[in-house]
Order: structure tokens, then sequence, then C-alpha cells
């Protein structure tokens, strides 16, 4: 593909990207509903478009396991009536020629400008200010859906500036990540970032260790082991053992939303639209994953994640596989960074994507 069209279509997928990302943050908002959902099914046939032209410009077996994706994804979407993982596989069938910083550099510069309009907004009266009280402390949405949609969306935001960074990340940018997280915290009560703030401190320190066969080892294992871990806090919550109820009191009862679906529920090979059926909100993404996307569809992520674990580490990108640890670490407490349209860091398990230094 000549650098014309190359520079063309990476346009074209950042302004159907931005029609998603644009629609998951002000959709919610009864007068602008309409508007931008019809602007996502722009970016949905911008997506289309580009997936099908894949067929001109890769290999015609890989183009067959993009179709195969699909076919998956549209299968486990009839049955749990999500529509994360078509989006998904629409994007990396799209991403080819599309660098990765390019990507990053627009979400950044959008996604602080509609932060800022749905924070004004809420001062005005056009967004709710949704207030949550837990322990008695009261958690604010600032016209976002809920706190937690506000700590997800600022997050990412954060990685946004981490990712551009890159290698030369300084105390400079720390400051200004800790005075976000100091914020974050003061409003909504979310203090996820610091989870965060610590991996890049210890890159820091310790560059090294990245290098180490080990730490790649760690790397890997993590979604397994925060999986089980899952699973036995909530047998454990279920049986009422006092280490399960500690760790359920501290991830805000994430556990005993699971719980609830466990003993009304059974997972399924395509999934299941579960919140018609329990109406409780499940945050935990383990759960999330295995009871309403599926056991293929978990399956196949947790494949893509070793998949682009060995690539990131292999290219030396290291505060990419940063970034997607401790997103893999955030699903203990949220699902909502799964979702492509409202993180574009979900191309990360994408194998075809270029990320350059």
């Amino acid at each position: 593909m000549n650098d014309k069209v190359n520079s063309t279509w990476s346009m074209l997928f950042n302004c159907a990207y931005g029609s998603f990302l644009i629609y998951s943050m002000l959709g919610h908002i009864p007068m602008l509903h309409s508007i931008f959902q019809f602007l996502s099914l722009i970016g949905i046939a911008l997506l289309v478009l580009g997936f099908l032209f894949q067929y001109r410009i890769c290999e015609k077996k890989e183009f067959i396991v993009y179709c195969c994706f699909f076919i998956v994804a549209i299968v486990t979407a009839i049955y749990n009536k999500n529509f994360a993982f078509i989006k998904l596989v629409l994007f990396a069938g799209s991403v080819r020629y599309v660098e990765m910083k390019n990507i990053v550099e627009f979400d950044l510069k959008l996604r602080a400008i509609l932060i800022i309009l749905l924070y004004v907004m809420s001062l005005i009266g056009f967004a709710n200010d949704e207030v949550f009280y837990y322990n008695g402390i009261a958690r604010h949405s600032l016209g976002f859906k809920n706190p937690n949609a506000l700590g997800v969306a600022i997050y990412i935001l954060v990685c946004d500036i981490i990712f551009m960074a890159g290698n030369k990340i300084n105390v400079k940018h720390l400051i200004v990540i800790i005075l976000i997280a100091g914020w974050l915290y003061s409003v909504a009560r979310v203090y996820a970032i610091l989870m965060l703030v610590i991996l890049v401190i210890l890159y820091k320190l310790f560059p090294n260790i990245y290098k180490v066969k080990f730490t790649k080892i760690l790397f890997i294992s993590v979604p397994f082991v925060l999986s089980y871990i899952t699973y036995i806090s909530v047998k454990g919550l279920i049986n009422y053992h006092p280490a399960a109820l500690e760790l359920d009191k501290l991830l805000s009862t994430r556990l005993s939303a699971v719980a609830t679906f466990v003993v009304r529920l059974k997972p399924t090979i395509f999934g299941q639209p579960i919140g018609e059926t329990v109406a409780v909100s499940m945050d935990n993404a383990y759960g999330f994953v295995l009871y309403d996307l599926g056991i293929l569809i978990a399956i196949i992520l947790l494949l893509l994640t070793v998949k682009a674990f060995l690539k990131y580490f292999k290219t030396q990108n290291i505060m990419l596989c940063i970034i997607m640890l401790s997103f893999i670490c955030y699903g203990l407490s949220e699902h909502l960074w799964l979702f492509i349209d409202y993180n574009i860091f979900m191309l990360a398990w994408c194998p075809n994507l270029v990320v350059r230094d």
C-alpha cells in the first residue's frame, strides 16, 4: 500500500474509532443519543469496508482466518446479544498499515476533549452528575453514566500519556499522572491508576528486568492466575470463607456480584445475555467474559493475550506490555475496558497491530 493510501486509510480508521468513542462517552445523554448512534453506524460501515479491503492486501489464508473469527463473533453475538467481539474482529481486520502511535495520539486528543466537555455539560446541567455513596462517601460521575465509567475513561487517558511518552517517560510525566490520579480519587474514589504508576516506576528503576525470561513468563501467567483467584474467591464467598469475604470488601463487593451469577447460571460455549437474567451488574472482567461472552471467547482472549505478550517482549515494546498487564489486573474490579469502542488499547490484542518506537 503506498504512503498516500496508507495515510488516507489511517485517517478513515481514526474517524471510525472516533465515532465509536464519541457514542460510548456521550450516547447516554438522551438529546445526543440518536445523533451519535447514527454516527457510530457510519463507523461500522467504514470498518466493514476496511475489513473487506484486507482481501486485496493480505494473503488468502490470513483473510480466511479473519473471516472465521468474524463468523465466530456473529454466532456468539446471536447467543449473548453482545457485539463487543464483532467490533474487535472488525478493528483487527482493518488495522493493517495503521500505526499504533498515530491511533493513540488521536485517542489522547479526542478523549481529553470529551472528558472536559462532559464535565462542563455536567456543570451546566446538560449531563447528569450521578452521585453514588459507598460507606457514606460520595462518588461523582461528572457527566458519565457512573463513577466507574469516569474512572475507566481517565485510566485510558493516562495509558495514552504513558504510551506516547514510551521509554522517554520521566518525572514530569509521573507528576502529571499522580495529580490526575489524586483528582480522580477525590471525586470518584477510583484508585486503579496507582497500580499503573507503580508498574511504570518499577520499569524506570529496574529496566533490565524486562529482558529476563522470568518477567515474560510472569506477565503471561497473570491472566491465568487472576482467573483462578476469581474462581476460588467466588467459591469461598459462597461458602462464607473469611478470606474471600475480606477480598470481596476490598473489591467493593465485585466478587459478590459474580457469586450471584454463579449460583443462578452456568457458563456456556457461546455466552448468554446475563443482564436479562440477573438484575446485577458484573464488573469483574473474568466473570463477565466467561458468563456473558462465553467459554469460546474467553479461550480466544487468553490465547491472544499470550501471543501479544510474546510478540511485544520480543520487540521490546515494554510500555505496551505494562499497559496490557495493568488492564488485566484492573479486570478484577472492572470490565468496561474490554470494549474496543471505549478502549483503543484492545488493539494490542490484535496480532497484526503495527507498533513502532
